[in-house]
C-alpha cells in the first residue's frame, strides 16, 4: 500500500463557525487525501492535490499538521487556514465545506488523542 498524505482547510464564516474542506467521494464525505508523489515530499504532495482540485494554493497557510489513524493506516494530515478573512468561498464539486461539528464524523476511526480540537 502507497503511503497516503491528508489536507483539509479550515475557514471561518461570518458567524465565526469553523468549517473544514472536505471531499465528497463514494456516497460521503472524506478528508482530501492522495498517495504520497515519488518526487515530492508529504506537504508537496497535498499541495499539488489542492491544486489539482482548484484550491489557490497561494491563499492558504499552513496552521497545524497531525499524524491521524485511520483505516488506510496511519497518515499525516496537513490544516490549511485561509490568510484572507473570506466567506465560505464557493468551491467545485467534488468539494465541500462541512461544519466543525459534522467533521467529526470523519474522525470516528480515528485516535482522538492525536487529533487538535477546533471550536
Amino acid at each position: 500500500m502507497k503511503k497516503m498524505v491528508a489536507g483539509t482547510v479550515l475557514l471561518f464564516s461570518k458567524e465565526g463557525q469553523p468549517h473544514f474542506l472536505v471531499k465528497h467521494h463514494n456516497g460521503k464525505e472524506e478528508f482530501i487525501a492522495t498517495p504520497v508523489e515519488e518526487e515530492a515530499t508529504n506537504l508537496g504532495s497535498i499541495l499539488n492535490e489542492l491544486e489539482r482540485q482548484q484550491i489557490n494554493i497561494e491563499k492558504i497557510d499552513l496552521i497545524d499538521l497531525v499524524t491521524v489513524s485511520t483505516h488506510q493506516g496511519s497518515m499525516p494530515l496537513y490544516v490549511f487556514g485561509e490568510l484572507e478573512d473570506h466567506q465560505l468561498a464557493p468551491v467545485h464539486s467534488p468539494m465541500t465545506w462541512m461544519e466543525s461539528s459534522q467533521v467529526q464524523s470523519l474522525l470516528g476511526e480515528v485516535d482522538l488523542s492525536d487529533v487538535p480540537l477546533f471550536k
